[in-house]
C-alpha cells in the first residue's frame, strides 16, 4: 500500500475542517472535549492517557473511569459517524480522528 506524506499545511487544513464539523454535533462536555482533543491530533492518534486527562484531569484510569471514558467514545463515535467521520481504536495506544475520505 503506497504512503503519502503529510505536510504541516496539510495537516493542519485537516484539522480546522474536523474542528468546523465538530460545531455542528449536539455534544456533552466530556464528548467536546475528547473530539476537540482528537481534531487537533487528526490525522495522528492520540494516547489513551491523554483522552483521559483531557476528560478528568488525571492521565491514570482505573476500571470503573476507563468503563465511563469507552462509554463516551462510543457514543461519541456514534455522533461522528453521522457526519462522516471515524473514530478508529489504534489497539495499545489509543483513538484516532479521521473523515470518512481518509479511513
Amino acid at each position: 500500500m503506497p504512503t503519502y506524506p503529510l505536510s504541516k499545511s496539510t495537516v493542519e487544513e485537516s484539522s480546522s475542517d474536523l474542528l468546523r464539523l465538530l460545531d455542528r454535533l449536539e455534544l456533552t462536555t466530556a464528548e467536546f472535549q475528547l473530539a476537540h482533543l482528537l481534531a487537533q491530533s487528526s490525522p495522528h492518534p492520540v494516547r489513551v492517557g491523554d483522552l483521559a486527562a483531557a476528560v478528568t484531569g488525571c492521565p491514570s484510569l482505573n476500571r470503573q473511569q476507563r468503563s465511563v471514558l469507552e462509554q463516551q467514545i462510543t457514543r461519541l463515535r456514534s455522533k461522528l459517524m453521522a457526519r462522516n467521520m471515524r473514530l478508529l481504536c489504534v489497539e495499545r495506544y489509543g483513538y484516532l480522528l479521521l473523515r470518512c475520505s481518509e479511513a
